[in-house]
């Protein structure tokens, strides 16, 4: 887990200088992936992208320690219980959020989908042999395919 903390830490730090271009292009992708989500924000969107950056931060920050970790994602989405928000809506959230990260890495390409649907760094991704069980990180915070 330190290796895949640490992984997230250093691909998060290729982005997180371009914030207000992520967060511009993380709510723009989220809205055309379901419009029915633009309800649940404000008209008036300013300081919202900062607030979801802002979060990634503190989630990139707790990643090391699994209870932390825990406790905060949990903290989120109870604090979202009220906003109505579904598992579909995470869902969709997700794929915005990294197709937001793909597009502040540049061409370098730092985030990626495995096939399987969870993240990957691009200094964690490596050649998969095929293979029917999903893809899960050991504790050593290798990949495994």
């Amino acid at each position: 887990m330190e290796n895949f903390a640490r992984l997230l830490k250093e691909s998060w730090a290729l982005v997180e200088g371009d914030r207000e271009r992520l967060s511009d292009y993380f709510y723009a992708r989220l809205f055309l992936l379901d419009p029915d989500l633009r309800k649940l924000f404000p008209v008036q969107m300013r300081g919202q992208g900062d607030r979801i950056l802002d979060a990634i931060v503190a989630a990139i920050q707790a990643v090391g320690d699994p209870e932390s970790f825990d406790e905060y994602l949990r903290a989120l989405g109870r604090d979202h219980r009220k906003y109505h928000v579904t598992a579909d809506n995470y869902a969709t959230m997700g794929v915005a959020l990294l197709d937001a990260l793909r597009t502040a890495g540049g061409t370098a390409g730092t985030w990626s989908t495995t096939r399987h649907g969870g993240t990957r760094t691009r200094r964690s991704r490596r050649r998969c042999r095929p293979a029917r069980r999903p893809t899960r990180i050991l504790r050593s915070g290798t990949p495994r395919c």
